[in-house]
């Protein structure tokens, strides 16, 4: 099996992503600052480099805003719970009203060489309720980064299904909130993913799911 932690593998940034996104609120360079450095110390994040879809090497940056900004997506690798290691990237947006995103991208291309039953995830029958099988250890997992999160920079998080590439129709979207403490964290404002048809209109979708402690769960 291919390794799904070679960053310059361009499989392995195949088929969209699976997304932990953060609600910052209004832009902030510091505040962007000191989510970047606590999302990277809480998922474990090895090395940092600039987008390795975008260069021809391997080129480590340093973890602040301006490579960020520079390069528009920084890369390292990640451990999930199963003990797999596999390539994750990190972007932030601004939107038009002035609130800034930062997420936590693990590309479904990696994903699925770690587990066979991820398959072409959201497609098929592997994005109905028996994707649930395989998303409940990899939500958990993102449950306790927001939780570090929450904690150390006292920031809404939340985790998504999946982002679709560009010109891919996206299917039932699925969003849960992450609760930090017993207490829900904010889900307002804007979805946590999306994607443009091949028309170029933006496409963007929410459901909010209610559970326990920990991450709800996610279904349809």
């Amino acid at each position: 099996m291919r390794d799904p932690a070679r960053l310059d593998d361009p499989e392995n940034w195949s088929g969209g992503f699976y997304e932990f996104d953060i609600e910052l609120g209004r832009a902030d360079p510091v505040r962007l600052q000191s989510a970047l450095t606590v999302l990277w110390a809480a998922a474990g994040i090895e090395g940092c480099y600039a987008d390795p879809r975008m260069t021809n090497r391997l080129m480590p940056v340093p973890l602040n805003v301006s490579s960020l900004e520079e390069h528009g997506l920084l890369a390292g690798i990640v451990t999930l719970l199963s003990g797999r290691r596999v390539v994750c990237a990190c972007t932030s947006v601004e939107f038009d009203d002035g609130q800034q995103w930062l997420t936590l991208n693990l590309p479904l291309g990696a994903l699925a060489r770690t587990d066979r039953r991820i398959g072409a995830f959201p497609f098929g029958e592997g994005g109905g309720p028996v994707s649930l099988r395989w998303r409940d250890q990899l939500d958990a997992w993102l449950g306790t980064v927001a939780d570090a999160v929450h904690a150390e920079a006292g920031i809404a998080a939340r985790s998504s299904g999946s982002r679709l590439m560009p010109g891919m129709t996206p299917p039932r979207s699925r969003l849960a909130c992450l609760r930090s403490g017993g207490r829900r964290s904010r889900c307002r404002g804007r979805a946590a993913w999306s994607t443009r048809r091949a028309t170029g209109e933006r496409v963007t979708r929410r459901v909010v799911l209610r559970g326990g402690t920990g991450t709800s769960r996610l279904g349809r």
